[in-house]
């Protein structure tokens, strides 16, 4: 649960010296203790967003009032922030048929021949999903007549609010006695949410959105066939006896799955697209390179002009007014420099490299520099609500500063995947021979050599890749994304092994043994780590195959 859309900066301020305080009062002796305001917040008039009469866009909260950030039994200023839900479906079979023979024999020392054949296929699927329930929409940027920017979020989350999912308080009345702290409403009394409320109120959304994972959807199918052919033996009056056998053992292994990348988006308000390209904030700051195409918006100045009005080919010149079907294409204007960026980042690399310490730090607004005016360099590519392959529907109204008259239908491309498919087989001989002397009835000594093999996990031969950006596109930090990989071409685990021992059994219920053994085992599967340059997979056309093709061998 979460109360920032309802106890907002603006409404604290206004509360001045009246302001209940929150948090942890340590001038009254040893113990701390937690306080909190008893204030009800005030939603005021207006529940939904709407102009002012300056004719001004206002936020739904921007006319609540309160005195306190936290109030525990004001459930209806709590919403629903996050629901996490997972849903995992796991098919494991297993078919195996075999047959074994076992003849007597009493000739050249061999007492019985055993020999026998196995067919076996065993099939997983696995479906891991974990729906992260968010159903916040696309929102708006507004820009105040003052100049200041503002975020409008919405969605269906914010309007589940905490009376209406809260639960039986809680029975206990002793909360925290053993640390020291008496009872009192900030340790009792507290109303739990209702998850069978909170699901039922949120799956009938019209807006909610699932984020389907389809690199956590995988099968593979192992097929064995194995042959064996083992002699026992017995020799010297029947003090030595032992096996010698031999075994072969053929596997195919069948697998399907996704690859699959996870685009960087800001966590706080992913709605809003925030995250740049490095390679195009280098190439907007290079005046080598040809001018960007100059902002050019229409005489009404509408808040669709910042949107729409882009240099990557996305976009639509909406210099003819609002109506979108008086809009074209604008082309992608291909690596060019921005002139007021590129003097900003020269000031920025100046005052960095100021060895006088007499620079100050250049601030965004003294060269021009915005949300609005940078927002048409974004890379939008993996924006979890893309909406720019279609023209916008509009309502017909005007908004000087907002995008609220168009409509959109978003798609979530923070997620792609590409179906995927591998296969392996191999053989594996594996003899063995055992061997056991009798000293006396009492002594024994065991001799055995050996080739084992042991098939990978199952879940490890996954054809897959995943992507995952990470924070590089907010933070420029390109070592934050990571490349997670599977390997359907393991090779199973095999070991030759030796063994040697001896026994005494000094009584019936007693026995002393030592043993000697060796291990020589080799295809341990093993994690490996690098660091790689990968190509531009935001690119739709640019899905490699396989992990080895993801490498970007240019850099």
């Amino acid at each position: 649960m979460q109360n920032w859309a309802q106890v907002t900066q603006g409404m604290l301020y206004d509360a001045g010296d009246d302001v209940q305080p929150v948090g942890y009062d340590c001038t009254t002796g040893v113990t701390c203790t937690m306080i909190h305001g008893e204030d009800i917040i005030d939603f005021g008039d207006n529940l939904e967003d709407y102009y002012d009469e300056e004719n001004v866009l206002r936020p739904a909260n921007w006319d609540n009032t309160g005195l306190t950030g936290f109030n525990p039994a004001d459930t209806k200023s709590f919403f629903l922030g996050y629901i996490r839900e997972t849903d995992v479906t796991v098919e494991d079979e297993i078919k195996n048929a075999q047959i074994d023979f076992d003849y007597d024999l009493d000739a050249f020392g061999i007492t019985s021949v055993e020999f026998g054949v196995k067919t076996s296929t065993r099939t997983k699927f696995v479906d891991n999903q974990a729906y992260n329930y968010t159903s916040v929409a696309e929102g708006s940027v507004v820009e105040q007549p003052d100049g200041t920017l503002v975020t409008i979020v919405s969605g269906t989350m914010m309007d589940i609010t905490g009376d209406l999912i809260a639960g039986e308080p809680m029975e206990y009345d002793n909360f925290m006695e053993s640390l020291g702290y008496a009872a009192s409403s900030a340790t009792s009394g507290w109303a739990p949410i209702d998850i069978k409320k909170a699901r039922e109120s949120l799956l009938g959304a019209d807006d909610l959105v699932r984020d389907v994972d389809n690199t956590e959807t995988r099968s593979a199918d192992i097929d064995t066939s194995a042959a064996y052919l083992k002699f026992n033996f017995e020799a010297l009056d029947g003090a030595l006896t032992g096996d010698i056998g031999l075994r072969y053992v053929k596997t195919e292994v069948e697998a399907n799955g996704y690859n699959g990348f996870s685009f960087y988006g800001d966590p706080n308000r992913p709605q809003f697209e925030f995250d740049f390209n490095r390679v195009t904030l280098r190439d907007l700051r290079n005046t080598d390179l040809p001018e960007c195409r100059p902002f050019t918006p229409s005489m009404e100045g509408g808040g669709y002009n910042n949107k729409y009005q882009r240099v990557d080919g996305l976009g639509w010149d909406t210099s003819a007014g609002p109506d979108p079907s008086t809009w074209v294409r604008i082309p992608d204007q291909g690596a060019c420099h921005d002139p007021e960026y590129a003097t900003f980042a020269q000031a920025y690399d100046d005052f960095l490299n100021d060895e006088t310490n007499t620079l100050t730090r250049p601030a965004n607004a003294d060269y021009g520099i915005n949300w609005f005016n940078m927002w048409m360099y974004t890379d939008v590519r993996g924006s979890r609500f893309y909406a720019y392959d279609e023209l916008p529907t509009w309502d017909g109204g005007f908004a000087p500063n907002d995008t609220t008259p168009y409509d959109t239908t978003p798609v979530n491309k923070s997620l792609k995947s590409t179906p995927t498919s591998g296969t392996h087989s191999y053989s594996n001989v594996l003899p063995s021979l055992n061997l056991n002397y009798a000293f006396s009835d009492e002594m024994i000594g065991r001799f055995a050599i050996s080739k084992t093999m042991t098939r990978p996990e199952i879940d490890l031969l996954r054809p897959y890749y995943k992507v995952t950006e990470g924070g590089y596109w907010g933070s420029g930090n390109p070592n934050v994304g990571s490349v997670r990989s599977y390997n359907t071409q393991l090779e199973p685990l095999t070991s030759n092994n030796l063994d040697l021992s001896f026994e005494w059994y000094f009584s019936e219920t007693g026995m002393l043994s030592v043993a000697l053994y060796r291990k020589d085992m080799s295809n341990f599967t093993d994690l490996q780590t690098s660091n790689e340059y990968i190509l531009d997979v935001r690119d739709d056309s640019v899905n490699p195959a396989s992990v080895n093709d993801l490498s970007d061998d240019s850099r």
